[in-house]
């Protein structure tokens, strides 16, 4: 059975469980999954320099793992310190941020990332013009923005519906992972597409590793391993 090492750059525990849970059930039969925290990173990831706390954390997991498992899964939907990740693996490494977002575009024309802060929203911006899907990025709509409601996934869904109703959102992507398996009971109440990082980001690794495919060394990832 293949191996997957799922990288939580932050250094929550509740949301390393929270994952680990989810992408057992998810991956069941197909591959063995092990979550682990960044020990000495943030309890979250938000900005630059939160991602710099994580990546010598990351890094040291990714290098020393190389034997051990058959790709790697970035569980952040800010893609922290991917492209470093791609640069000292051998072995695939996939962000949930790059493959939900791109897996939206297959699904529609338009796509809305549901954020946890407002903060975030710059940032999340950034990172769909960095994959070229600015154009398709029709919003982000960060959960802090609403008040009163308490309940997670009623959340999503007040946050969701103002997205399709007001800014022509046709897919919906979660872009935070403590929204971890809520995707399968929005898509239900919304009735159109809603993207879970953390699915999609196995989905596109599995793919990956059952073709023997791993990370180009030619040019922009040849650095040393």
């Amino acid at each position: 059975m293949k191996r997957i090492l799922i990288i939580n750059p932050n250094s929550s525990e509740e949301m390393t469980r929270d994952i680990q849970d989810f992408a057992t059930l998810y991956a069941e039969n197909e591959a063995k999954v092990v979550t682990t925290k960044i020990e000495d990173a943030p309890k979250f990831i938000e900005t630059y320099q939160d991602e710099a706390q994580a990546a010598p954390g990351m890094t040291r997991l990714i290098q020393k793992n190389q034997k051990h498992y058959d790709g790697f899964l970035v569980a952040c939907h800010s893609d922290p310190n991917l492209d470093l990740m791609k640069e000292v693996s051998h072995k695939p490494v996939v962000g949930i941020g790059e493959s939900s977002m791109h897996s939206a575009c297959l699904l529609g024309d338009r796509f809305t990332v549901i954020s946890a802060t407002t903060g975030s929203i710059p940032n999340k911006e950034a990172l769909a013009r960095k994959y070229n899907l600015g154009k398709q990025l029709t919003s982000v709509r960060p959960l802090d923005s609403v008040t009163g409601v308490v309940d997670k996934l009623d959340l999503c869904e007040r946050v969701s519906r103002d997205a399709i109703d007001e800014d022509g959102a046709e897919v919906i992507v979660l872009g935070c992972a403590d929204l971890v398996g809520t995707s399968f009971e929005l898509q239900g109440r919304l009735g159109l597409p809603v993207v879970d990082g953390i699915a999609s980001g196995l989905s596109t690794l599995l793919g990956f590793i059952n073709q023997a495919l791993f990370i180009s060394k030619v040019r922009r990832y040849g650095g040393h391993v």
